[in-house]
Formats: structure tokens, sequence, C-alpha cells
């Protein structure tokens, strides 16, 4: 099985072949959720559960299944996600 055409997969079954970047955003929230799943349930500290969403987000552009596009957007809504975590700790 060819992993790198699972969006295009799961577009056709979904969306009838219509939607793309729906597919492929769908795949990607579900590799980083995961990956960021485990952490967030032993209460790992906020780096370690960025650190693993970010990782999520480069597996999933290494094999394809998003663009640097999408993954940049992917990443500047992790990075405002532990920004606003690190308000909340540090009382900002």
């Amino acid at each position: 099985m060819n992993i790198t055409a699972i969006p295009d997969a799961l577009n056709s079954q979904l969306f009838g072949g219509t939607n793309l970047v729906a597919a492929q955003l769908l795949v990607t929230a579900m590799v980083v959720m995961a990956f960021c799943l485990p952490a967030m349930m032993v209460k790992s500290k906020g780096n370690a559960i960025i650190i693993m969403a970010i990782f999520g987000v480069f597996l999933c552009t290494a094999l394809q299944w998003i663009d640097g596009t999408i993954a940049m957007f992917f990443i500047i809504a992790v990075a405002l996600l532990g920004a606003v975590k690190a308000a909340a700790i540090f009382g900002s």
C-alpha cells in the first residue's frame, strides 16, 4: 500500500474527489493528535506536547500529505497555542 496516497483515497471516499485540501488537513490533524494525545494523557510538560505536534506536522510534510504552506499554518497555530500556555503559566 502506498501511504502517500492516503489523503487522495480519503478525498475520493469522503468528498467525492472534490476537496483534496480538506482531506490533507483531516489526515494531518489525525496524525498530530495521534502524537499529542499520549503526551496529554500522561500530563507531560507543554514543551513536549508542542514538540510532538510539530514533529507530526513535519512527518506529514515528509510523507507529502501536506505542502509547506499548510505546514506553516499548523506550526503557527501550535506556536500560538504554546504562547498562550506560556502566558498562563508565567502570568503575563
